[in-house]
């Protein structure tokens, strides 16, 4: 069983400036190098796909979403705990 943890956040409007900050984000937490990718599926093996996308919209507030496909022979708890941190560091 695949277990996937996608947690949302609400972004600002297009036009402000807080979105550059998000879009530096989610460079720094996507790809193979980024540091979801190293923490969560190289290091602690807690999943085996992980992303960060920022996805502003001129008409409605999108959001800002992370995904994270879980290795299902850890614990939920272990995982959520460590992807906070992941966010934080």
């Amino acid at each position: 069983m695949l277990l996937i943890y996608s947690p949302l956040y609400l972004v600002p409007e297009v036009g402000d400036s807080k979105l550059y900050a998000l879009d530096i984000a989610e460079g720094v937490l996507n790809g193979r190098s980024g540091r979801l990718h190293k923490r969560l599926v190289q290091e602690e093996n807690l999943a085996v796909k992980v992303s960060a996308s920022n996805s502003p919209n001129k008409y409605v507030s999108e959001d800002f979403q992370f995904k994270q496909n879980w290795n299902p022979m850890q614990t939920l708890r272990k995982q959520k705990r460590l992807f906070g941190k992941s966010l934080k560091n």
